[in-house]
């Protein structure tokens, strides 16, 4: 049963928005190696030419196991690379001692001997989807009597000479994994079996992709013991900043993911402009009273999901997913994604576990998103005095913009205690059966204020439907304020029934002041 009170008007139809990446975003440090011998990597602020953070490399001291790295996933036909360069500055060295062929210089540059001083050095992860391989460059010398702590110097892929001995060489000389050489053909002395020249291995890999981009110190005999900065490393005339640009406090970070691993509870993540995606999703934020905020709002801030269906999950309670003016523009490949065929296998943020998550707040975010933009799962079981709020956010979604839900991954329970207020959605039926704005699913005590929805089947779908067993009851409903425009279904409210087939309960809707222009049924 449901009792109901109701007033018409009009309001102009939303637009959805969109938003640009830029060269900055998601950052990963690595090392390997054990105790002392271990390679090293920090975020580090040591001024000079861009006067900003740059990643420290310790390449450790063991041979052929310790290493430091900087790397970012892309996706970049290995084809298309004609150039690779990157800043780096040498902090402490090892001499290049132990190569057992001759080592190369870049042009303009000194060397003497083979005992120089070597730089960092470039690492291209490829794959075709289905198989993986590294192609790794060669550190250049410079001489150990000239000048070893330049300034700032770059590592380029073309342009080099000889060290010594051999003819000259016009690029990099490439490997295709550390320790291999079974690849390539050599070069009459000049450089030994298993290195080539790129375009050698973009022959030979030509339907595979660059993955991750990486600069490297160690691992080589002759790169251990090397202190290196890096910054900015340039690839297919774009250019990819090595820079933090994810902060608790002052600590600075690379990616997310890598943030909300070291947080505490209770703290913030402050995420400035860029693109960020992490090398897995879904996200998991699992640390109480965590809030996620970007610096610069959701137009210059992008959390990209690329083809994943499901990108943050929230697992804990009272966090914040964006504020006023803080939050993020989320999305998974909107435009070139396949479509989805169901409604619970796309979301841009899930809150769900198997303890109730009270106090969620999600605020001012866009969602470009094939299905689902938020799930509010059977976890996210709130009270009056700690509610889940779902504030001022744009969607642009193909099933709905909100779906409260009693069973996720075989979990049950009622959601209760949310509010939906000053959202803006526009449902572009991109999911097969879907086309809902926001459906509310055994969820009680919601307060529905100041909404705008477009172009949805159901603009706001309220149901008792239950998989389980008993007497569903969804109750307590405020809908205010809010315009339905487009939607042939405006507010549909349907019992439904139990798992058993028996009857559930819709009562106490209050529906008042809200407006409906384009659509067949304002009230079903």
């Amino acid at each position: 049963m449901f009792a109901v009170i109701l007033s018409l008007g009009v309001i102009p139809q939303a637009t959805p928005v969109e938003a640009n990446g830029s060269q900055y975003g998601t950052l990963y440090l690595e090392t390997a190696g054990t105790g002392g011998t271990a390679g090293q990597a920090k975020w580090f602020t040591p001024g000079g030419r861009f006067d900003n953070y740059v990643a420290s490399l310790n390449g450790g001291k063991e041979p052929g196991v310790s290493y430091a790295r900087v790397w970012k996933r892309v996706d970049i036909p290995l084809a298309n690379i004609s150039n690779i360069s990157f800043w780096y500055h040498h902090v402490s060295i090892q001499q290049a001692d132990y190569s057992s062929w001759p080592l190369y210089k870049q042009e303009g540059q000194i060397y003497n001997d083979d005992d120089g001083y070597v730089s960092p050095y470039v690492i291209l992860e490829i794959s075709n989807g289905s198989t993986t391989h590294s192609i790794i460059s060669q550190p250049f010398a410079r001489d150990p009597d000239g000048p070893w702590m330049p300034a700032w110097e770059q590592w380029q892929m073309t342009d080099n000479a000889a060290a010594a001995g051999g003819s000259d060489p016009t690029q990099a000389l490439w490997q295709d994994e550390i320790g291999t050489d079974d690849t390539g053909t050599g070069g009459s002395g000049a450089y030994p079996a298993g290195w080539e020249y790129l375009p050698f291995f973009q022959a030979t890999y030509s339907s595979y992709n660059v993955v991750k981009l990486m600069i490297s110190t160690g691992e080589w005999a002759w790169n251990t013991k090397l202190v290196a900065y890096v910054d900015d490393i340039t690839a297919d005339n774009i250019t990819y900043a090595i820079e933090p640009r994810v902060f608790i406090g002052d600590l600075p970070y690379g990616a997310i993911d890598t943030a909300i691993a070291k947080a505490a509870i209770g703290q913030t993540i402050n995420v400035y402009p860029g693109t960020f995606s992490p090398e897995a999703f879904p996200i998991d934020v699992n640390v109480d009273g965590l809030t996620i905020q970007s610096v610069s709002g959701a137009y210059s801030t992008i959390i990209d999901g690329e083809n994943n269906a499901g990108l943050i999950r929230i697992t804990k309670e009272d966090v914040t997913i964006g504020g006023t003016g803080q939050g993020f523009t989320i999305t998974n490949d909107f435009d070139a994604a396949p479509e989805v065929t169901g409604y619970d296998t796309d979301y841009g943020i899930l809150v769900n576990d198997t303890d109730p998550v009270p106090g969620v707040k999600i605020q001012d975010n866009i969602f470009r998103i094939k299905g689902n933009g938020i799930v509010l799962g059977p976890g996210a079981d709130s009270t009056s005095a700690n509610k889940a709020e779902i504030l001022d956010n744009t969607f642009q979604v193909g099933w709905a913009a909100l779906r409260t839900t009693q069973v996720w991954d075989g979990v049950q329970n009622f959601v209760t205690n949310i509010d939906i207020l000053g959202n803006v959605v526009t449902v572009t039926g991109e999911v097969t059966g879907g086309d809902m704005g926001f459906v509310l699913e055994s969820t009680s005590h919601v307060l529905f204020d100041g909404n705008t929805i477009t172009g949805a089947d159901a603009a706001l779908y309220l149901t008792a439907n239950y998989g389980g067993t008993g007497t569903p009851t969804a109750t307590d409903f405020t809908i205010t304020n809010n315009t339905f425009t487009d939607s042939p279904r405006g507010i549909e409210i349907w019992p439904g029934t139990n798992g058993m087939g028996g009857p559930s309960t819709i009562e106490d809707v209050t529906i008042t002041n809200n407006t409906f222009s384009g659509g067949d049924t304002p009230l079903i």
